[in-house]
């Protein structure tokens, strides 16, 4: 039953990664936690496992919808250059303090911040002309910030970074194809680093490397990676404030989602 749960999790997931330049860890994390609390592992453990293991799955994920959006020419080349590595930095001092905060609180600053990043993509306006601007450090600084709340989240940073980059009036099949990109690299960075600090938690369930999932990473990826590359085709033939307003309008979903689940 797991088994078919993580197939059909890979791909809505993936599907959602191209369409949107997300990692898919939005949906892949609070299913997650209802599926291993489901299993009888306590909640303190098993939102890291979802943590860990949404960030391993993204990494294949943004792979494959990056790949997409590269072939249609909507990646910015010196963005990703000058920002992925402050991105991996935050990613991995992001997880040394995950590892210390206590599941509960992690779900609660996970649910907080779908609900404010649904009124921002909602209100927020289209820039009144599209450009590619050349980064300066307060984008570093900014990224290494994004890096760091991504790995505490579970997610790639490409939901950071489409608002961000958007607000630096990128345009917003350039924010999602950059965004895709820069979000392996530091899904990668967070995976490895979330594998080595849960090695001496004893009490872990069996098939995990760390906190990682086995099982569910294997079912996620074996799926996401063909329909991320669909929904990645898609992003051309919708208008940008359709998806901007689309966007916000799956947070809002995903929040309340988590909410039933966790307190319901």
């Amino acid at each position: 039953m797991e088994i078919a749960l993580y197939l059909g999790l890979g791909c809505f997931a993936g599907f959602l990664a191209g369409l949107f330049g997300i990692g898919g860890g939005l949906i892949i994390v609070p299913v997650l936690v209802w599926t291993f609390t489901h299993q009888g592992i306590d909640i303190g453990v098993a939102m890291h496992m979802a943590l860990a293991t949404s960030l391993a799955t993204i990494v294949i994920t943004t792979l494959n919808s990056a790949y997409a959006h590269h072939q249609q020419g909507h990646v910015h080349w010196p963005t990703v250059r000058a920002l992925v590595l402050f991105l991996m930095l935050g990613s991995v001092i992001g997880v040394s303090v995950a590892h210390h905060l206590p599941g509960q609180l992690l779900s609660n600053i996970f649910m907080g911040f779908l609900l404010l990043m649904s009124v921002y993509m909602w209100f927020s306006k289209e820039p009144k002309q599209e450009r590619l601007r050349k980064a300066n450090w307060r984008w570093k600084l900014a990224s290494s910030v994004m890096g760091f709340l991504s790995a505490i989240l579970g997610i790639g940073g490409a939901l950071f970074m489409v608002p961000f980059l958007k607000s630096k009036r990128m345009a917003i099949r350039y924010t999602i194809g950059t965004a895709a990109f820069c979000a392996a690299p530091l899904a990668f960075t967070g995976a490895v680093s979330y594998m080595l600090a849960g090695s001496d938690v004893t009490s872990l369930p069996a098939a995990t490397i760390g906190y990682v999932h086995i099982w569910a990473f294997m079912g996620i990826v074996l799926t996401s990676s063909v329909f991320s590359q669909i929904g990645a085709k898609l992003v051309s033939r919708l208008p940008p404030k359709a998806m901007k307003r689309a966007f916000s309008v799956f947070l809002w979903v995903l929040a309340g989602n988590l909410i039933w689940k966790l307190y319901g």
